[in-house]
């Protein structure tokens, strides 16, 4: 995935030439930066970082573009080492080789009692989402999928695909299963309980399909979606839609799509970076390019938050 354009911009009077660089280098860095680290977040710090200090040296620097290049790998490098500090033991890297062996497809039987059975403990991401294939369904018209960390929201595979294989747009963590009996059990399990007794595998992410939409803040509000009627509108990307039809976003916000990007059910979510956070989730309505829903941080002035 290549950075927006706002991740690589320079915006300062006086500094065309630097502005330049970015405008030319920037996207190629971010990728080759990516490559490296393996890291979505590494690579725009260290792109965002190397930025900053080529425009406090302007013109003391002779070759604006190597020197940018350089910069770049080395903050990553360094920002690399600090994580990987933290790294658990037998780690071998941003993607080791445990991470490459785990399968990309979790296969799930449901016994004659409801009860999964999973064909691994860690799976993979695709680029697209996760990927299950149901080999026997059992009693089970229906797989959910929940996680502690999101509590209350569910992932359901859908009762008329069980015998194909999903792409179920989970993002990674601790994920629990259960097969479910819409007429036994039509209502989606609450509380941490059913968690303990449940089989559940980790979803990992090495590839870094997965663009993160949590928010960085505690208080959050709807935003004010009002139409925008605008022919303009149409044929544009989400993130495009949103800069014109979306009150708050300001110029040097980075508006990027969100989730699994490869996937065509999310192509029209949208998250709104501020200062390195994210501080808005935007969905564009499915016949109104003009119309977004979701929630904004309060206080940041997006949709009325």
């Amino acid at each position: 995935m290549e950075p927006p354009l706002e991740v690589a911009r320079v915006t300062s009077e006086g500094c065309g030439t630097v502005e330049g660089v970015y405008r030319q280098h920037g996207p190629r860095i971010w990728r080759a930066v990516f490559a490296y680290c393996r890291d979505r977040e590494i690579a725009s710090d260290a792109l965002a970082e190397a930025s900053a200090q080529l425009l406090r040296r302007g013109d003391r620097v002779r070759d604006p573009a190597a020197w940018a290049w350089r910069a770049a790998f080395r903050i990553a490098a360094g920002a690399f080492v600090a994580w990987a500090a933290f790294r658990p033991a037998g780690g071998a890297g941003p993607i080791g080789a445990a991470d490459q062996a785990a399968p990309d497809v979790l296969r799930i039987s449901c016994a004659a009692d409801g009860t999964p059975r999973l064909s691994a403990t860690t799976v993979r991401t695709q680029p697209d989402g996760l990927h299950v294939i149901v080999d026997d369904p059992g009693p089970a018209d229906e797989i959910w999928l929940q996680q502690p960390s999101r509590p209350g929201v569910t992932w359901s595979s859908g009762s008329s695909d069980l015998g194909e294989e999903l792409a179920m747009p989970v993002p990674r963590g601790e994920t629990y299963v259960q097969c479910r009996d819409q007429e036994r059990l039509p209502e989606p399990p609450r509380g941490d309980a059913w968690m303990a007794r449940a089989p559940h595998f980790t979803l990992i992410d090495p590839d870094g399909n997965w663009v993160p939409s949590d928010l960085a803040c505690r208080d959050a509000g709807g935003i004010d979606s009002r139409s925008v009627s605008d022919p303009g509108l149409f044929g544009l990307s989400a993130a495009e839609a949103a800069r014109m039809a979306v009150p708050g976003i300001r110029d040097t916000d980075v508006v990027e799509p969100t989730g699994y990007v490869a996937s065509p059910h999310e192509a029209k979510t949208v998250r709104v970076v501020r200062d390195g956070t994210v501080i808005a989730v935007l969905r564009q309505s499915e016949g109104d390019p003009g119309l977004f829903f979701g929630e904004a941080c309060l206080g940041s002035g997006i949709g009325g938050a």
